[in-house]
């Protein structure tokens, strides 16, 4: 969402995609968008997101893997410019962390 906000008004595409094994975290953050003041206005692309895996405006376009990262990352044929990563830390998340995963996001 921040990066939504980011880039609204940009002229120039933009393309999202996010990779998600559990969608729990984001429907709960959905129900309590009123008390999560960042997510009000963005509960409508949310939803269509959730429910398409995709969405769309005039200049951005949001799309959303489930599952396993080191498995779908194989899957997109687009080069990343910039990745936000938040795998959790080595400890929670540890195939994350390591050199292949990140040999697999720097050939993307």
């Amino acid at each position: 969402v921040a990066t939504l906000h980011a880039i609204k008004n940009t002229e120039r595409p933009v393309r999202l995609i996010s990779f998600e094994m559990d969608l729990d975290l984001l429907n709960f953050a959905l129900e309590h968008s009123k008390e999560l003041k960042y997510l009000e206005d963005y509960e409508d692309i949310i939803h269509t997101l959730l429910n398409e895996k995709t969405w769309t405006s005039k200049n951005i376009n949001w799309e959303l893997h489930l599952g396993d990262f080191l498995d779908r990352i194989e899957t997109v044929n687009h080069r990343c410019h910039l990745v936000y990563y938040d795998p959790y830390s080595p400890k929670q998340n540890e195939a994350m962390w390591t050199t292949a995963c990140f040999k697999k996001l720097r050939n993307k």
